[in-house]
């Protein structure tokens, strides 16, 4: 059999003669020409599998990345069936950059070149990433092993150990407290973009998506074990979910792109979901529930909705210092006199229950995303376009930057607060970021 020795000598070989002094009379060589190792690989892992099995006397070798176009093999002339060579290129943390794989037959393609091109896995697979390191108060501190690199829309904490985020192509992953990692939906499993989620307990997981020209907007449950799909007749997408338990839950939608009218708006009360009463025309967000007779829903053209969980007020944009073609994205409060509304144009506001005050900054007209507080400090944290991180602290009166200019490019476009506070930050390219809120 060969040895990591007898590899290491046939390593950047160039003809097939070289080899053979590899393994003498009784061993043949195999030359394996190697193409687009990644550039951020220091170590490739390389698994032979003879008819789909590791045979015995071939043992798993590693090879240094730096430089490498090709290496040889030895193999015993003995040997024939299907021969597969599996290449793994590893990075320093020992995250997966990239694969290759080629294969021949015994014996009677023994002795010839093979060829093995890497296919880069984008963004790197991580089985063990290590923690996120602890970031200072209101700072943000990107995490490098994000499972994939599609756009995160929405994110939502259930307890530090226990933190769903969503996107676009049918994205769902998990942080477990160790590792984010994706998920499956089983057979549910869409390229339909998801836009939220929100959840009443880890048995009780929902998230909303687009709808289809021949499906309805999408409502996906997980009740601990299993994915569901619960009936919802909206006709649009679904493009945000909020609740105050798994009993009554809502969630909110686009309107029609050609002929306008209300946005869908929707209530789930534990067994099925209904629409409810809006007359209020417009394209709608997120929404947010205070409390069953307090329902806030937000979006296109400054639409800002006001039910009562019987009927929809409109909140005129003059209201709450608002231009009308201002898109309203995202609220978040601590009770009925202390609500906060983020949106274009860099807009910030905050409700006291009676009236509405801009909330002023200097971080310029990105749109903000999204906006959340917590309550062991009392800060409240706005994030948006083009890496913009604020916050605010009693009395409310302005956002502050955490850095001028940002310390991230990256589009910003939801955030989470678990109970302990600790945070996580979501955005484009599968952007996952812990802020420091302690």
């Amino acid at each position: 059999m060969y040895t990591r020795q007898c590899l290491r000598s046939c390593l950047f070989g160039v003809a097939l003669a070289a080899m053979a002094g590899c393994g003498g009379a009784t061993e043949t060589g195999i030359l394996v020409n190697v193409g687009s190792v990644p550039a951020a690989a220091t170590t490739v892992t390389m698994k032979v599998l003879l008819d789909g099995k590791e045979p015995t006397m071939i043992s798993q070798q590693e090879l240094q990345a730096a430089g490498l176009s090709r290496f040889g093999l030895a193999l015993p002339s003995s040997l024939s069936g299907s021969l597969s060579i599996e290449l793994t290129a590893f990075d320093s943390d020992r995250c997966i950059q990239g694969t290759a794989q080629t294969s021949l037959s015994l014996p009677s393609e023994r002795g010839r070149e093979i060829v093995a091109d890497f296919v880069l896995r984008v963004p790197r697979t991580c089985e063990n990433p290590p923690k996120p390191p602890t970031c200072a108060k209101n700072t943000l501190c990107t995490y490098a092993f994000s499972p994939v690199n599609k756009t995160l829309l929405g994110v939502y904490a259930i307890a530090p150990n226990d933190i769903w985020a969503v996107g676009s192509v049918g994205t769902v992953i998990h942080w477990d407290g160790t590792a984010w990692r994706t998920v499956s939906l089983g057979a549910l499993n869409t390229t339909r973009d998801l836009f939220d989620v929100w959840a009443s307990g880890p048995n009780d997981v929902w998230i909303v998506g687009a709808s289809t020209a021949t499906e309805f907007g999408l409502a996906l449950r997980y009740n601990g074990t299993s994915w569901s799909k619960p009936f919802v007749m909206a006709n649009h997408d679904l493009n945000g979910i909020h609740g105050l338990s798994a009993n009554e839950i809502y969630a909110v939608g686009d309107n029609d792109p050609i002929l306008g009218g209300a946005g869908e708006f929707w209530k789930w009360n534990g067994s099925q979901w209904s629409k409810m009463s809006n007359g209020v025309s417009g394209q709608l967000w997120r929404v947010f529930a205070v409390s069953s007779t307090e329902i806030w829903a937000m979006g296109f053209q400054s639409t800002l909705i006001r039910h009562n969980g019987t009927s929809a007020t409109s909140v005129s944009s003059s209201t709450i210092g608002a231009a009308s073609s201002t898109e309203l994205r995202h609220m978040w409060g601590t009770g009925s006199n202390n609500l906060f509304l983020v949106g274009s144009g860099g807009f910030a506001a905050r409700y006291n229950g009676t009236s509405w005050s801009r909330v002023t900054h200097t971080a310029g007209t990105s749109t903000l995303y999204a906006v959340q507080g917590t309550s062991a400090t009392g800060t409240v944290y706005a994030l948006g376009n083009n890496g913009w991180l604020l916050t605010s602290d009693p009395p409310y009166t302005t956002f502050v930057p955490t850095a001028t200019p940002p310390m991230v490019s990256t589009d910003l476009r939801e955030l989470a607060i678990a109970q302990d506070g600790s945070a996580w930050v979501v955005g484009f390219g599968g952007y996952l970021g812990q802020l420091g809120t302690q």
